[in-house]
């Protein structure tokens, strides 16, 4: 649930020294607003953002982000450095794209060099390893991405008929309507069973 999220949030500043856990909540807030994947995240150019509805361009689809996901994307975007236990991190662009990556100073020089599943590896091991192992949690990005759609469903259509597109069997009106809401989110699933199953959890 989002209540479970923003007790991992709470917990994330409670741990970390301030910036860092900005940069955490930074990337769980950008998959929860409809970011599907680190990829997503590392291609992230200047040009896609419209910086006055705080909504995101991608290709297929728009995403509004929400203040809090806005201001922290702009926060990371703004960060240089980051105090650690031995010396500072270099806080740094990867191919002037927009979100930015925490390193040693030492990598910097060959960091562009780097190929693109790499930076997107070091996105998730942020979840992975700041997150999940440190605090025993059951968190991914996947995770976060999907539930991002469940509640967005249950703005557009409330909790109830939310509820029901989920469980529907063999029913013609709420497939369809369950294939709008994930086609107009920009959610791909293999078939409509499968998405289904996958959203079970969040009821």
């Amino acid at each position: 649930t989002w209540e479970k999220v923003e007790e991992i949030i709470q917990t994330i500043h409670n741990e970390y020294e301030d910036n860092k856990a900005k940069y955490i909540e930074c990337i769980i807030l950008l998959y929860y607003n409809g970011f599907a994947k680190a990829e997503e995240i590392v291609n992230l150019t200047e040009d896609m953002i419209d910086f006055k509805s705080k909504s995101v361009r991608l290709p297929g689809r728009t995403m509004q982000l929400s203040d809090r996901c806005f201001e922290l994307l702009t926060f990371v975007h703004s960060l240089t450095s980051l105090e650690g236990w031995r010396g500072d991190y270099s806080v740094v662009a990867w191919q002037d794209k927009y979100f930015k990556y925490i390193i040693r100073p030492k990598e910097e020089a060959a960091f562009n060099d780097r190929p693109a599943e790499e930076i997107a590896n070091l996105i998730n091991r942020r979840i992975l390893t700041d997150v999940k192992k440190k605090f025993g949690v059951e968190i991914n990005y996947r995770m976060l991405y999907l539930l991002g759609f469940y509640d967005y469903m249950v703005k557009q259509k409330g909790e109830s008929r939310t509820k029901e597109l989920i469980l529907a069997v063999r029913s013609p009106a709420e497939t369809e309507d369950l294939i709008k809401l994930a086609r107009d989110y920009g959610v791909v699933a293999e078939n409509v069973t499968h998405l289904k199953r996958i959203l079970r959890p969040f009821i």
